[in-house]
């Protein structure tokens, strides 16, 4: 608390400015020490070349004492998209996936269209019942106002009711079918797909495939 008030009288000239990512260390605390099981940190480590150019160096670090395990940002990236590599999809095997999962998709979405057309039909016959029993209520008098009270609060919940399982019955599987030939597509490919996105992309990628992290 006293270091914050500190920082707050200086109005930001004390310290330096935390930055949550870095570009070059997106495996951070995803990728954990074999030694230890513990998640890597990260560092830069500026340095100055005789010419009296800089250049920044970054590194994973192993947060246990004593662990020493140190390991180059750039080399630890390049061995985990290689690693990465070895899940591709096989390309001769892309086509018969895509036949296999639009069949598949293609059946539900026969008993998805058949059960979306038995409750359009349902709905019809509970139109039909309401105004049955509307007439009867106020153009035949046949039935006193608590009878109909009842009945028509029964008939409007149970077209509620259909008409909700209307709202969630999707038969146009055509977004979907492209939901899944994207992601075909990034899994033929997931390395190149990683080292060309940003810092949260890669992060996303490494955890749909690793959830548990790996261990160098």
């Amino acid at each position: 608390m006293e270091v914050n008030n500190i920082r707050a009288a200086a109005g930001g000239k004390y310290g330096v400015t935390h930055k949550k990512e870095y570009k070059e260390t997106p495996l951070k605390l995803f990728m954990k020490c074999n030694y230890c099981r513990t998640g890597f940190t990260s560092y830069a480590v500026k340095r100055k070349y005789t010419t009296g150019n800089t250049a920044l160096f970054h590194y994973y670090k192993c947060p246990t004492i004593g662990c020493n395990c140190n390991k180059s940002a750039l080399k630890a990236n390049e061995q985990f998209m290689n690693y990465l590599s070895a899940y591709s999809i096989r390309p001769n095997l892309v086509p018969p996936l895509l036949h296999a999962m639009n069949r598949a998709f293609d059946k539900h979405n026969d008993t998805a269209y058949e059960q979306q057309q038995n409750l359009n039909v349902k709905l019809s016959e509970m139109d039909k019942k309401i105004e049955e029993l509307e007439e009867d209520h106020y153009i035949e008098k046949k039935i006193p106002a608590e009878t109909y009270s009842r009945l028509m609060t029964k008939l409007v919940n149970e077209k509620k009711e259909i008409q909700g399982f209307l709202a969630n019955s999707n038969t146009d599987s055509s977004n979907l079918k492209k939901c899944y030939t994207l992601a075909v597509a990034i899994s033929s490919k997931p390395a190149l797909v990683w080292t060309s996105s940003d810092t949260a992309v890669k992060e996303k990628i490494q955890k749909l495939i690793f959830p548990d992290g790996i261990y160098y």
